[in-house]
């Protein structure tokens, strides 16, 4: 609450300014959720963000398996209500920016990681489910899913 100087009149901001503050906080930042880095694969079949590429996009041998693209085209309303809970938290000074960044890129992480659970189609070649011992197409060691992770920019 502030006076005026000389005018006799009061003004009260009710908290804009602080929560005008709290929204530009969000502006410029982002996350993203993916495979974000390369690193060798623990089972050494090659490096971990070239796997997920091949069965992201297909090869000439690797059935196109979406695993980023698919979940969040199948997300995008439940991830679009987040984020707008995730802002009206910010709003209020419930979260600060980071966190509520943090909040929506685990949450797409865990529907990311589900989605590969749940895949089984197109489905691994025989020869390949029998060198597996699994019918997952994207999961073997599990070292591509553990790799998708999160960062707040």
């Amino acid at each position: 609450m502030a006076r005026g100087r000389g005018t006799g009149v009061t003004f009260d901001d009710q908290g804009w300014d602080e929560i005008k503050q709290r929204v530009e906080s969000l502006k410029g930042r982002s996350v993203r959720v993916g495979i974000l880095s390369s690193q060798q694969h623990e089972s050494g079949s090659g490096d971990v963000l070239e796997i997920a590429i091949a069965n992201e996009f297909g090869t000439e041998h690797i059935p196109e398996r979406s695993f980023i693209r698919a979940p969040y085209d199948q997300n995008q309303q439940v991830l679009s209500q987040r984020k707008g809970q995730l802002i009206r938290g910010v709003e209020r000074g419930k979260l600060d920016a980071e966190r509520a960044l943090a909040i929506l890129g685990e949450l797409h992480v865990d529907q990311i990681q589900t989605y590969m659970e749940r895949l089984r189609d197109p489905s691994n070649a025989e020869s390949t489910e029998e060198q597996k011992g699994s019918s997952n197409p994207l999961i073997d060691t599990g070292h591509t899913r553990r790799s998708v992770n999160y960062e707040v920019e």
